[in-house]
C-alpha cells in the first residue's frame, strides 16, 4: 500500500486521472441524460437472452497461477503471484 501511496497520481486517498475526464460528454446535460434514460425508447435496452456465467468456488481456485474473476461492472477478484504484480500483491495481503 505504501508503494501505491507514493504514486504521483495518488492524492487525497484515491487515484486521480492524468487527464481531465468529464462526467458527461460535451453537449449533454444531466437533465437530458436522465430524460433519455427514463422516457426515450431505445432498442435492446433490455437483453433478449441470458448472460453467460460460470459458477466458481473462489476458495478452490489454483493459487499457483494468476486468476482474474470479473463479478460485473467494476467488481473483480484478482489472485496474482508474480513479481510484476507487486502492487496487486500488496493490496491482497
Amino acid at each position: 500500500m505504501e508503494r501505491i501511496k507514493r504514486s504521483p497520481n495518488f492524492k487525497d486517498g484515491k487515484f486521480q486521472n492524468i487527464r481531465f475526464t468529464p462526467m458527461l460528454t460535451e453537449g449533454y446535460s444531466m437533465a437530458n441524460v436522465t430524460y433519455n434514460f427514463l422516457f426515450k425508447k431505445i432498442p435492446r435496452r433490455r437483453r433478449t437472452d441470458t448472460v453467460p456465467s460460470i459458477k466458481t468456488d473462489l476458495l478452490q481456485l489454483p493459487t499457483e497461477s494468476n486468476v482474474l474473476v470479473w463479478f460485473g461492472h467494476s467488481s473483480k477478484f484478482v489472485l496474482a503471484n508474480h513479481p510484476w504484480d507487486a502492487p496487486w500483491n500488496e493490496l491482497l495481503r
